[in-house]
């Protein structure tokens, strides 16, 4: 047996995300913990890049 679980994500106060997703019955709060970044990692994208100082 499964259960559903509704993982969600929030950035600064943007659109939430969710994904669900389902997990065994005895699954510990960590496995679902694990599960649900996953799910909702998938949504995201991130980088970086240096500013650079303007001359004047």
């Amino acid at each position: 047996m499964t259960r559903k679980i509704s993982a969600w994500i929030n950035a600064d106060g943007g659109n939430d995300i969710y994904s669900e997703i389902e997990v065994d019955d005895d699954a510990t709060d960590e496995e679902i913990d694990k599960k649900a970044k996953e799910a909702v990692f998938n949504y995201l994208d991130w980088g970086w890049y240096e500013i650079e100082e303007e001359s004047e």
